[in-house]
Formats: C-alpha cells, sequence, structure tokens
C-alpha cells in the first residue's frame, strides 16, 4: 500500500463509517469453491468484528503555492534613542539637547533578522517574490548614500529572496551608521547637540509614506501585463510608533488639534490599505496587511490596529523586542492562515462484495460484476479487466451494456491505460464514463470525486451508483435511506430493502471523546467501533491484470477500504481531501459458526495516506 499512495505526513487517523458487504456464492467448479454463509438461515445474525479507530480533527497553515510579501519596516529615530534635555535651570533658558540611547527600541536591527528568518524558513513557496522598503519620513528603497542619502520608492519592487536579503542588510546598515552620529550627543561623556545636519534617514514615522509606497508596488505587480499566477499578497507594516509627519507638512500642519492630525493618519492609512484590497479583489487575488507593533509602549496605536483590521486581519501583533522573537513573523502569518479542516465523510467499505435487491452477491475481482454473473457471462471473476477492452474496467463495460457496445465506446476516445489513479481508475476508465466532462481544477483531482459528493468515484463504479451526479443524499428506491447510507450498511440503493434485519447488516458506532483521551487528538476526538459485519467466501486474486496491488487478497479474505474526507472550515479557496487505508478481513466458517477477523484491529496513523484532492 504505501508503494501506491504518497504518504500523509499528518499525525491523524480514521475509521468512521463501515459498509459494503459480504457475499454468498458457490460455483460448481471444483477449483473455485469458497466457503458459503450461513446468511439465509432465519436466525442467522453477522459474525462480530472488533475494529477500532479515532479520528482528530485537523488545523493546519495553507501557504499559497505562489505569494508575494512586501515588509515596509520602520526606520525611525526611535529604534535606536531619542532627544532628551535636562530641566530648565533658574535662568529660564533652555538646556542644550543630547541623545538617550537607553529610549532605543531596536538598537541590534533584530527585526531585520526577523525578516531575514522568515525569508529563510517560511517563504518557500514556488514563486514567492519580495519587497522590502524601509520608511521614516519617506519611504522605499535607499538612493544615494552619506548625506543625499534617501528612501525613494519610484525603483521598489518584487525581487527575489537573495536580493531581498541584501536589501535587508543595506537598511540595517545605514542604521548602524546613523546611530554612530546620534550616540555622539551624550549627555554621560558631556557632549550636547552642536551639529544642526541630521542623518537623512532615521525621523519621523510616517504610515501614510510606508503604505503609499507599498500600494504602489502591490497595484504595479497587478496590473502588470502578462499572467500574474500569484495567488496572494502579504503586506507586513513593521513599526515601534504612533503614526507622525514632519513638523508643518502632511498630518502634522500647525492648525491641526490633535485629534484632526490623528483623523488625517488614519484617512490617508486606509485609503491605501482598502484600495489594495479592492485591487486584488478585483484581480481575484488574495492580500492580506499585518500590522506588527514593537516597544516597550503597551498600547498598539489605533492606526495600525485599523490597517489590521482593514487588511484582512483580526489585529496587529504586539512585541515587547523583535530579540528572542525571530520567529514572530513566521507565526503571525501562521495564525492568519490556519485553516482548520474536519472529517465531514467517513466510511469503510468491503470492495469484494455487491448488495443486489436482496442478496449480497462476492465480487473477489472488485470490478463492478458479482463472480456468479461474471462466470454465466464466461468474464474470468478473477480478473478486473478481463475482457480486453484496453484499459476498461469489466464493470464500465457491463455499465454500458455489454462488450460490443463497451468496444464501440473505447474506439471513439483516445486515452492512456497505463495512467492510473490512486483508486486503480485509469485514463480509460475516467473517459468511458464521460468524467473527463466534469470540471476539474487540479491534475490530482481527477477520477477522486468527479461529482463532489464525498464518495469516491471508483467505490461509485462498483457499487452501481452514478460518478458524474451527485446523488448520495438521493434515494432512488424511494425506502427513506439514501444511497451514501445503504452502501455503509450493506443494502441495495436501488431495492426497497429498509426492513431487513439489523442483526444481519454492518454494526457501526461513533461517539465523542474529550481531548487527549487515549493520547491522541489535541481538540475533540471521535471514536469508531465496528461491531458486527456481513460475511462470505471470496476467490483469491493475484496481481495479473489488477488495478492496485492493493487489491490482492487470499481465497475467503475481504479488502475493506477506510477513508475519509477532510474539508476545510475557513479557507477562501477550499480544497477537500481524501485519505484512506486498506484492512484485509479473513473469513471462515464450520458449520453454522462463522468468524471475522481483520488483519489489524486497530487503525494507526501510518495506515492513512492521501488517495487525492478536490476543488470545488
Amino acid at each position: 500500500m504505501r508503494s501506491l499512495f504518497p504518504k500523509r505526513k499528518w499525525p491523524y487517523f480514521v475509521l468512521l463509517t463501515l459498509g459494503g458487504s459480504l457475499a454468498l456464492l458457490s460455483f460448481q467448479n471444483c477449483a473455485r469453491v469458497p466457503l458459503e454463509s450461513a446468511l439465509k438461515e432465519a436466525d442467522y445474525v453477522a459474525p462480530e468484528l472488533d475494529l477500532k479507530a479515532v479520528v482528530c480533527p485537523d488545523a493546519r497553515s495553507l501557504m499559497p503555492e505562489s505569494a508575494k510579501f512586501v515588509f515596509a519596516i520602520d526606520m525611525s529615530i526611535s529604534n535606536i534613542g531619542d532627544w532628551d534635555t535636562d530641566p530648565v535651570g533658574p535662568g529660564g533658558a533652555t538646556p542644550p539637547s543630547y541623545f538617550d540611547a537607553t529610549k532605543a527600541t531596536d538598537p541590534r536591527g533584530e527585526r531585520f533578522k526577523a525578516v531575514k528568518y522568515f525569508l529563510e524558513n517560511c517563504a518557500g513557496q514556488t514563486g514567492a517574490q519580495f519587497a522590502v522598503v524601509g520608511f521614516s519620513k519617506t519611504a522605499g528603497i535607499l538612493q544615494g548614500s552619506g548625506p543625499s542619502a534617501a528612501l525613494s520608492c519610484s525603483n521598489a519592487g518584487f525581487v527575489g529572496a537573495s536580493q531581498a536579503s541584501g536589501q535587508l542588510d543595506t537598511l540595517k546598515a545605514v542604521q548602524d551608521a546613523e546611530t554612530t552620529w546620534f550616540t555622539q550627543w551624550k549627555r554621560s561623556i558631556g557632549k550636547y547637540l552642536s551639529d544642526p545636519n541630521f542623518p537623512p534617514i532615521s525621523s519621523v514615522t510616517s504610515y501614510v509614506s510606508a503604505l503609499d509606497c507599498v500600494e504602489k508596488i502591490v497595484v504595479d505587480d497587478l496590473t502588470a501585463s502578462g499572467v500574474n499566477a500569484t495567488q496572494a499578497y502579504h503586506v507586513f507594516l513593521i513599526s515601534d510608533g504612533v503614526p507622525m509627519d514632519l513638523r508643518g507638512s502632511g498630518c502634522n500642519k500647525a492648525n491641526m488639534t490633535p485629534q484632526q492630525s490623528s483623523d488625517c493618519h488614519m484617512e490617508g492609512s486606509l485609503s491605501s490599505s482598502a484600495y489594495m484590497r479592492q485591487a486584488a479583489i478585483a484581480k481575484a487575488k488574495d492580500l492580506r496587511i499585518y500590522g506588527v507593533f514593537y516597544g516597550e509602549n503597551p498600547n498598539v496605536p489605533i492606526h495600525l490596529e485599523a490597517i489590521s483590521r482593514d487588511g484582512g486581519t483580526s489585529g496587529a501583533m504586539k512585541l515587547s523586542s523583535f530579540e528572542g522573537n525571530q520567529k514572530a513573523l513566521c507565526d503571525l502569518v501562521i495564525s492568519k492562515l490556519s485553516v482548520s479542516y474536519r472529517p465531514d465523510v467517513f466510511s469503510a467499505i468491503t470492495l469484494t462484495t455487491l448488495r443486489r435487491q436482496d442478496q449480497l452477491l462476492v465480487d473477489s475481482d472488485m470490478d463492478g460484476v458479482p463472480d456468479s454473473e461474471e462466470v454465466k457471462l464466461g468474464w474470468d471473476p478473477q480478473s478486473p479487466r478481463s475482457l480486453n477492452v484496453s484499459g476498461v474496467l469489466d464493470g464500465i463495460c457491463d455499465r454500458l451494456g455489454g462488450v460490443p457496445a463497451c468496444e464501440a465506446k473505447r474506439s471513439s476516445i483516445v486515452c492512456d491505460p497505463n495512467k492510473l489513479n490512486s483508486f486503480g481508475l485509469s485514463d480509460c476508465d475516467y473517459k468511458m464514463l464521460s468524467l473527463d466532462k466534469l470540471p476539474k481544477k487540479s491534475e490530482d483531482d481527477w477520477g477522486v470525486d468527479s461529482d463532489r459528493d464525498g464518495m469516491p468515484d471508483y467505490v461509485e463504479i462498483i457499487k452501481g451508483s452514478n460518478p458524474a451526479v451527485a446523488d448520495m443524499t438521493s434515494d432512488p428506491d424511494g425506502d427513506g435511506v439514501a444511497n451514501l447510507e445503504e452502501i455503509q450498511k450493506g443494502t441495495d440503493p436501488f431495492f426497497a430493502d429498509a426492513q431487513t434485519p439489523l442483526t444481519i447488516l454492518n454494526n457501526v458506532s461513533v461517539g465523542a471523546l474529550p481531548p487527549k483521551e487515549g493520547g491522541v487528538c489535541d481538540y475533540e476526538s471521535w471514536a469508531i467501533s465496528i461491531g458486527r459485519l456481513q460475511v462470505a467466501g471470496t476467490l483469491e486474486l493475484g496481481s495479473s491484470g489488477i488495478m492496485s496491488g492493493q487489491w490482492v487478497h487470499s481465497q475467503n479474505q475481504h479488502v475493506m477500504l477506510i477513508y475519509y474526507r477532510l474539508t476545510p472550515q475557513n479557507a477562501n479557496a477550499p480544497v477537500a481531501e481524501f485519505y484512506g487505508s486498506i484492512v484485509k478481513i479473513n473469513y471462515s466458517r464450520s458449520g453454522k459458526e462463522e468468524v471475522v477477523a481483520a488483519s489489524q484491529n486497530r487503525v494507526s496513523t501510518e495506515d492513512f495516506v492521501i488517495l487525492g484532492r478536490v476543488q470545488p
């Protein structure tokens, strides 16, 4: 089995609803005499089976396959300290200013290291690109050097991780250089400010400048010519202070009250964030803005909080420091993008039986045609593709009306008989039923659950329902029991048999468990127990002509497919995932006593592997 499916690594496992049926079959050919079942006796009770498992909910981060990240990093003076003065003396003269480095919020540039950590560890998606801009009174990438250096957005844009890392080094070098200039004016060494030529970068904290630059970068990328394969844009606004413009400019004009100034900053900031979100939606992209506030100030500015909420996240992150928090940006994205997966379909289907009207019939080769019928037709009940219609399951030919009709349809299509999906269906099986005409959005979508009704195509094909129509909640026989439940219980969806005694049918119970019961699940879990199973003898099925090595079984052994579907509860573009495991069931009879035993009584984490993904 492990050679068939790519392995699932998440620590969750399942078994919930057991269905399917084991059948009565008897051939006159002595080489093919299986055990008979006592099913027809009036007091028949299906033998007991001890099979248990637990299924856990699943929550994990789903980063887009193709994403672009923007980091707007505060370069204001508060990162390295702030100015102060001594108390006014008796003469009333204003004392000279000195620089207090103890007020620094990030003197060693730990925020740059955190962004680098993100580049190296949390953004490895195919096609990921990055834009790094610094902001203070202006925003962008560094242009020029020395006194003529400036942050300009004119050439800012998305680059690869290596170039983005270099831009981070440049911003860190700017902070280090300007720190040297500021810290020379220390009161502790008796040196007060005497040079009016302030360094050009370390200045005020202008959110508007930062977001105007980010808006330009994102919107230019969204509207660029050519194909844009980016699925999502993530913007980090990283700051240690309240928004502020230079004195006398922007939202800091002399005639403004504090409230007017605050409202001005809010309006300018939200205008940019709203415009970016609208532009992304217009291009069918996801865009999120993450506010990150660091420093000893316990209160996140209302502006940064509003930008975050308006940007599609639940609010800004607050850090006292980036020191010791290098994973903070990674954790922020993971928490905002965490998608909760919950199992919503559980089944255990015995593939080696079929229910036809009031009889359970064995289907040893699992092709959808009972062994007894195959013998009458001259087909091979021990080969699922015995009709030599290239790449086509015997049961599909039977469904289409027999060999001549099947051969005529096969000659009209072009398909690859050697291309198999996780269930062993071929490209030809898929196209013979016109499943290729239904919508699918990825290659691993084909032949998994084409009609999105929770039952895999292969199971629908062999059980008689329609894999092209969502019919699992239908009740074609009018007995008050839907198709899905009938297949799971072991009754016939096309024959009114709701009165079948419960002692004959499979007995499955499901119950909720509190977190960590048995050390299994961090959250709620479901305990499943299968206590009774219908049984009969089967013919041996070898590997010759078989769809999958998983289906190989011995005489009087059945193949059970246990599967579940995980569906995301809070994803913008949900993709349901199917996981499954194969359990072999041994059957024996001595007189009236029947015994069934599973190859394993507990289904463990390692037994479940991914079968496929289905997009809506």
